[in-house]
């Protein structure tokens, strides 16, 4: 689907756009939404909605942007002639995100997440000892046996996650790789890392150089 417009996720005046080097994982692409095919046929409804991220008092950040069409219609022919003119609704709608929205759209800082997967696991780690330690309390021996088994850690630890620690890192090897070579081939960028492939030393910053192989590609003969 074509890209109609981009915006940015920090809000600036025209002067501040002028004095800025384009960065992409700075700007939201706003690409059409609809549902029908619309060949040969006009939007009269028209929704464009900003979902933001409320950093302080006066900061705001936009983290997705969303433009819907609907309520599709031929022109009649006094407006395929410009006899007629054709009219449309367009609707904008500025929306706060809440915190659930925010975190599944990745909109907190990297530590943050970090922070979060820790305190997640941390809580399983915790509710998987509480339900050994309530079976083994609360569960009864075999027959003819007074208590149950000691439960020895780390004899249940190298049989049972060895080999699914192997069987990870075998599954992860080709995902980084590519991951990687996708990082550093067309994105130039992980997360706040840039990665180009090469350096760029204009004072105009990194548009007026080729960031990554893409870069390379022209769309002139």
């Amino acid at each position: 689907m074509t890209e109609i417009f981009q915006i940015t996720n920090d809000p600036l005046n025209f002067m501040d756009q002028l004095n800025v080097a384009y960065d992409s994982t700075q700007v939201l692409s706003v690409f059409p939404n609809f549902e029908v095919d619309n060949t040969n046929l006009y939007a009269r409804n028209i929704t464009f909605i900003v979902s933001y991220y409320q950093v302080d008092k006066n900061l705001k950040k936009n983290i997705l942007a969303d433009l819907y069409y609907d309520n599709f219609k031929p022109l009649s022919e006094n407006e395929a002639a410009l006899i007629d003119k054709v009219y449309y609704n367009f609707t904008f709608s500025f929306l706060p995100l809440s915190h659930q929205d925010l975190t599944i759209n990745f909109a907190f800082t990297s530590e943050f997440y970090i922070l979060l997967y820790i305190i997640v696991n941390t809580i399983s780690v915790a509710m998987t000892f509480v339900f050994v330690f309530y079976h083994r309390c609360a569960g009864r021996p075999p027959l003819n046996r007074p208590k149950f088994a000691t439960f020895k850690f780390m004899s249940y630890l190298t049989l049972t996650y060895k080999p699914a620690f192997y069987g990870t890192l075998l599954g992860l090897a080709p995902i980084l790789m590519g991951n990687l070579l996708i990082t550093i081939l067309i994105s130039g960028h992980l997360m706040s890392i840039k990665t180009p492939v090469f350096s760029c030393y204009d004072p105009n910053g990194d548009t007026a150089c080729p960031y990554t192989i893409f870069d390379m590609i022209l769309d002139s003969p």
